[in-house]
């Protein structure tokens, strides 16, 4: 299911939320190598080109949706987007779907032109298109149909 492998390994490369903030309000504890007081917010990020647990997934740096081919793979590495936790999110199922569906739509329905390829980083320098890689679009048959 090449369409299911791609939302897979978008959602893995680039996660809608980047990064999780928390307050450590009780005792003193511990993160990595790092003691952290009470009141002191602990920000982490899940982003692949950023998070350090995301490095240790060989290639991790390099967006490959044929990687989720392998169910061994699916099964240990789909981590941040409703993975097997205890916070997996109870709608993963049918935004998987939706995400599919609407991927399919998109590619039988309309032709896309890059129009820049420029990136930036962002506020937590990961690294983005400029102004969010402007295309242009047409519906299919209709590109060199006067406007």
């Amino acid at each position: 299911r090449p369409v299911l492998q791609f939302v897979r390994e978008s959602m893995r490369y680039k996660v809608p939320v980047s990064g999780f903030r928390r307050s450590q309000t009780s005792d003193w504890t511990s993160v990595g190598e790092y003691d952290v007081p009470p009141g002191v917010a602990i920000t982490t990020s899940v982003d692949a080109l950023t998070c350090p647990l995301l490095s240790l997934i060989s290639g991790s740096a390099k967006f490959d949706p044929q990687r989720w081919a392998q169910p061994a793979f699916a099964a240990k590495n789909f981590l941040f987007f409703g993975g097997k936790q205890p916070h997996a999110c109870a709608g993963k199922p049918v935004a998987l779907v939706e995400m599919q569906m609407f991927a399919q739509m998109l590619c039988r329905d309309y032709e896309f032109q890059v129009l820049s390829q420029e990136t930036a980083p962002d506020r937590f320098l990961n690294l983005n298109y400029k102004d969010g890689l402007p295309m242009r679009v047409w519906r299919k048959g209709m590109r060199n149909v006067a406007a």
